[in-house]
């Protein structure tokens, strides 16, 4: 919302609701919080990915019942 809103427009939602727009930034602004938006959302990422192949690890290599443990 904010960095969609950040140039001063409101946008809208369902065909008729406008939201307004609480504050304009600078493009600098904008473009810093867009990159970090898109890191945030890598991380997120990268980490999901690891700890998925943790517990694939403890499950396989492992066999310690770790997945068996979290999932029942």
């Amino acid at each position: 919302y904010l960095i969609s809103t950040s140039a001063g427009d409101g946008i809208e939602l369902f065909s008729g609701i406008e939201l307004a727009a609480i504050m304009t930034v600078s493009d600098e602004w904008r473009d810093t919080a867009i990159k970090l938006h898109e890191f945030m959302a890598y991380a997120i990422l990268t980490i999901t990915a690891l700890h998925a192949l943790a517990a694939l690890k403890h499950q396989f290599i492992d066999k310690d019942g770790t997945l068996k443990r979290m999932l029942w």
